[in-house]
């Protein structure tokens, strides 16, 4: 459609567009569930595993979730938590295809992130739409930038649909819209634009609609975490039950049951290759090839009937179902896979997340919670316990103060929290008559505390994150680099905590070290965890600076498995929108510090305790001396006054 003198002209194509609207509009809604459209219509293209018309009974388990999703179907909100690779964004394509063909309406499609919904739109949609004729003869042939068809909006007969990723605020607080379909939630940011769960912005964006589809799919990560996961416990909760090939009865396909009951995947010992299922009824076993039949004939069951008031329905899915002959599922290969790789914690999370569907529980980071650190906190006499032996500081930067911790170290990185100090004011003035927080972090710097083996220590090195206010805080460190003060700047991905290699200087100073804060985060939180003094543990002072909140700052992130790009990765995020995170910022500059210590000048823990214990030593063995030696030259006289004054009697 263009302007052309104030006149609205009709292109060839939006007229084609306009004419299938309007007849769509008169003619009855054909009475077609998605499934039954998708096995009619859908073509796979020569990029998936298995081109060509679409099957749902390759997939049976997905019918019932597809046509909860139908144009007449009276659910509202569909989730389902799988595992990876399980024909659930092939779900999410059947649905939209449907949508598009049969009954219009506008529709919005959100991934994780804008570049995975571009990739999404590229390599899933796309090479949908061309090559199923019922899709391309109604979607807008792609022109240009300004054509109807992009890779972020699609106009169709009877409607629009849109792609946007998670991460972006604007593409979700668009126009209302009756049709949502939401993949890989778990991989969304918790908070966008301090506004809540992207999930949660676009869900109000179908509020007012009585015929509403909302379908949300993910892979779950952390038990605690994971959006997907907690959304499938608010629904009916169905797991697919699947006949005994032997006896008959139906069941939930497992690994295996936590109570030690027969069922689930059992092999010889040293065997996988001879995986079998066993049956929790009968306690016989059958060959994988059989789940083809038992799929067929498989129904799903709600553990939770009547959670979501029958307008919300939740499905839960393990790679045991999926079909026989794709290896990366297959039951040999599930048996291989965890005789190789269970005793691994990271390894095994990986296992539970992808292949079983479920969401990963780790027993250990329950101690990392901030009330078991507050009431494990300790009495310090004097201010540096023995034991310690290097200071090094860490702060955060904030618009009106600055936020500063003092850690002593010990060996193998056994750690004393000695003060936390909050240093307010407007943190973009480095002198301010006085009442500059920077000139109040200066002396702060230069103090010195005192060891219980009887020498004051003073701070050895301090990192001081640049990310807020980044010239100022450079400023700050280039003046002070002989005394150790350093600018740094935080980023993620898998490197080093300290890095040798020297950042290129474009100004008077130099400019931030880099942190590998994941790595930082990853020792940090694996010394909260230990409950036992020693290696790695991190004791904390009972004072008032370390108060609930502190811990509440330094327990505030969560690390996240991200399934949402080719190679698995970690990320580390806020457990919840909101929660402050300045005590672990601050913890994590004073590690970093301790490890540029290390790196460039050779320190080694254990040896500086050492020292500090002989020259202990040392001065208790001279005091000693000092006694004795003042005793004895004492005058004849001076003794016998004090043994008079002992024993008059006697003297």
């Amino acid at each position: 459609m263009r302007s052309r003198n104030g006149l609205v002209v009709l292109t060839m194509s939006s007229l084609a567009l306009y004419s299938l609207a309007f007849a769509d509009a008169l003619r009855p809604l054909p009475d077609l569930t998605v499934s039954e459209w998708a096995d009619k219509h859908r073509i796979l293209g020569r990029n998936s595993p298995e081109p060509g018309p679409w099957r749902t009974d390759r997939v049976p388990y997905i019918r019932e979730i597809q046509d909860s999703l139908s144009p007449n179907s009276p659910v509202e909100m569909v989730i389902l938590a799988k595992a990876a690779q399980g024909a659930g964004t092939e779900a999410i394509l059947n649905a939209v295809g449907c949508q598009m063909a049969m009954s219009g309406g506008d529709i919005l499609l959100v991934q994780p992130t804008t570049t995975t919904a571009k990739n999404f739109s590229r390599k899933r949609l796309a090479p949908m739409i061309e090559a199923s004729p019922e899709l391309r003869d109604r979607v807008a042939a792609p022109r240009s930038r300004a054509s109807s068809n992009t890779l972020l909006f699609k106009e169709y007969a009877g409607g629009t649909l849109r792609l946007t990723g998670a991460n972006s605020g604007s593409g979700l607080r668009s126009d209302p819209l009756p049709f949502l379909y939401m993949d890989e939630v778990d991989g969304y940011p918790i908070d966008i634009d301090d506004e809540g769960r992207p999930s949660e912005l676009a869900i109000q964006r179908t509020a007012n609609f009585r015929n509403r589809k909302i379908f949300m799919v993910s892979t779950p990560t952390l038990l605690d975490y994971s959006e997907i996961w907690n959304t499938f416990l608010s629904g009916d909760q169905r797991y697919y039950h699947v006949p005994c090939p032997l006896c008959g009865r139906t069941q939930e396909l497992v690994w295996s049951h936590k109570d030690g009951r027969p069922g689930g995947i059992v092999w010889p010992k040293g065997k996988p290759e001879e995986a079998r299922y066993q049956c929790e009824h009968c306690g016989d076993t059958f060959e994988e090839w059989r789940k083809t039949e038992l799929l067929l004939k498989g129904a799903w069951v709600p553990a939770a009937p009547g959670n979501g008031g029958g307008k919300i329905r939740s499905y839960q899915i393990s790679c045991f179902y999926y079909p026989y002959g794709w290896p990366g599922s297959s039951w040999p290969n599930l048996a291989a896979q965890w005789i190789r790789d269970h005793r691994d914690p990271i390894k095994l999370k990986t296992i539970v997340n992808l292949k079983w569907g479920r969401p990963w529980s780790d027993p250990s980071e329950a101690k990392t919670d901030a009330n078991s650190l507050f009431n494990r906190r300790e009495s310090y006499t004097p201010e540096i316990p023995a034991g310690a032996a290097v200071l090094t500081a860490g702060v955060d930067v904030q618009g009106n103060r600055l936020e500063a911790e003092l850690v002593a170290w010990g060996p193998n990185e056994e750690s004393w929290s000695i003060e936390y100090v909050v240093f307010p004011g407007d943190t973009s003035k480095l002198i301010d008559a006085g009442r500059s927080p920077w000139e109040a972090l200066d002396a702060w710097l230069r103090g010195e505390w005192l060891s219980e083996y009887g020498v004051s220590l003073g701070i050895r090195a301090c990192g001081i994150d640049s990310g807020f206010s980044t010239q100022t805080v450079t400023h700050f460190c280039g003046e002070r680099a002989t005394r150790r003060i350093f600018a740094t700047k935080g980023k993620d991905g898998n490197r080093p905590v300290y890095s040798q290699k020297a950042q290129r200087q474009r100004g008077k100073f130099p400019p931030p070290h880099i942190i590998g804060v994941d790595t930082a985060k990853e020792h940090i939180y694996a010394g909260l965890r230990l409950v036992q003094p020693g290696p790695r543990f991190c004791h904390f002072p009972l004072v008032p600076a370390y108060e609930l909140n502190y811990f509440e700052m330094l327990t505030c992130e969560i690390r996240i498995p991200d399934y949402t790009r080719p190679t698995p990765r970690f990320e580390w995020r806020k457990k919840r929108p909101g929660d402050r995170n300045e005590a672990l910022d601050a913890r994590v500059n004073a590690y970093w510090a301790l490890m540029y210590l290390q790196a460039t000048s050779g320190l080694r823990l254990a040896a500086e305790v050492s020292k500090l214990q002989q020259q202990a030593d040392r001065r208790a063995a001279d005091h000693k001396r000092a006694s004795v030696t003042g005793l004895q030259q004492k005058p004849a006289s001076g003794l016998k006054e004090l043994l008079r004054s002992i024993d008059p009697v006697d003297s």
